[in-house]
């Protein structure tokens, strides 16, 4: 079996599903995940391709558009948006079930989770731009739907392409199994997430421990990319935006995985039951809620979707939108390369801390984006700036 590994995803359904453990999981040296397969094992089954993302085509669709904002006031304050994920969530667990997310460890690293319970499931509230594998996760998911348990799984479009390819491969049965998928920008790397963590650690923190931390926080405004972080001694979380943002490296798109470049989910025909992502735009959505602490962008797409949103309507102010109010650059295509790529990891591996110093500090375009784009959105200009410029970045690399 030989992989293109170009449009590999790091969404583990090969592995996961490999009938004879062919298939092992190692990093390249950017600090993805790809498959590496034993061919003296391998049987050339064919199962990893058939439950491959990337292997199926993808068209577009009509979901029902809602922008969501959740009724307990506390809830909204942590949530990164509208606090949807927890109203869904919630009643999961009210029904005895399971969700599946992602969330910190100690050292800030980022692992799949499995809550059963309020507190676990809390820690997977929030934005958080880096890959995580699910390595480990689908037999557990597999596990609680044949002992007839209710489960949730949140993940990014090709986790969860992957996820459901696999339980249908293995005929597991999957009326309780309900799939949530993100409006996802591309992964960036594990390798310089740990790279920014010794950084500030050694750099910025000057060797405090860090207790809490955030990619994003409502501490000025909920549309604005504001990273919290709080030590021992206290509040850190100016010094940090100011000098070493997460965030601010996240969005040059330097360190985001190649395929996310080339990704088949950048459109309005999604693979989870419900997507759920910022309602950005809401300025000029015309709806008549209030989203001054965060609004969920909810989009439903299939009747179990439906099911889903009717179940938790008590705990949501809901208000139908459209296609136009909503849209997004990735609902249309995905990000474009940047040009320096290359150029910028060649530095990282001759000097990662100092082009992790230089990168959370952000870019030239990031930072004037991060300027013009409340202005544009003000204008009801966002859209349509956004699109055209996205549309000549793209035929430039063409060209």
């Amino acid at each position: 079996m030989v992989f293109d590994l170009s449009k590999c995803s790091g969404c583990s359904a090969c592995m996961q599903v490999c009938p004879k453990d062919a298939i092992s999981w190692c990093r390249d040296e950017e600090g993805f995940s790809f498959p590496k397969v034993d061919e003296a094992v391998c049987v050339d089954c064919g199962l990893c391709r058939k439950v491959c993302p990337y292997e199926t085509e993808r068209s577009d669709a009509d979901p029902e558009i809602y922008a969501a904002v959740h009724k307990d006031p506390k809830v909204l304050r942590r949530s990164s948006s509208g606090g949807a994920f927890t109203a869904f969530s919630d009643w999961i667990l009210k029904n005895q079930g399971v969700v599946y997310g992602v969330a910190y460890d100690r050292e800030l690293s980022l692992h799949y989770r499995r809550a059963v319970n309020e507190e676990q499931r809390n820690a997977f509230r929030g934005s958080k731009y880096l890959q995580c594998t699910a390595e480990g996760m689908f037999p557990l998911v597999e596990k609680d739907l044949r002992s007839g348990k209710m489960v949730l799984f949140t993940g990014t479009p090709c986790q969860i392409s992957g996820l459901l390819a696999v339980m249908e491969q293995k005929k597991v049965p999957t009326e309780k199994l309900y799939v949530i998928d993100n409006i996802c920008h591309g992964v960036a790397s594990p390798l310089v997430w740990q790279e920014y963590r010794s950084y500030i650690r050694k750099k910025i923190l000057k060797g405090k421990t860090i207790r809490h931390f955030s990619m994003r926080s409502k501490r000025t405004a909920w549309q604005k990319q504001y990273l919290e972080c709080f030590t021992e001694v206290g509040n850190e979380s100016a010094v940090l935006n100011e000098k070493a943002s997460w965030n601010k490296l996240y969005l040059t798109s330097y360190f985001t995985r190649k395929s996310c470049f080339s990704c088949r989910f950048t459109s309005f025909d999604r693979v989870g039951d419900i997507t759920l992502a910022d309602f950005w735009n809401i300025e000029n959505a015309g709806v008549s809620l209030n989203y001054a602490d965060g609004v969920s962008l909810v989009l439903v797409n299939s009747k179990k979707g439906r099911e889903l949103l009717d179940a938790c309507r008590d705990q949501l102010i809901l208000e139908k939108s459209s296609r136009k109010a909503c849209w997004q650059i990735h609902l249309e295509r995905p990000a474009p390369m940047s040009s320096k790529r290359e150029q910028v990891w060649e530095r990282f591996r001759q000097d990662p801390e100092g082009t992790v110093a230089a990168c959370s500090r952000g870019s030239v375009f990031s930072g004037v984006s991060r300027v013009v784009t409340p202005v544009l959105r003000k204008l009801g200009l966002y859209t349509l700036v956004v699109r055209t410029f996205s549309v000549v970045k793209s035929y430039g690399k063409k060209t």
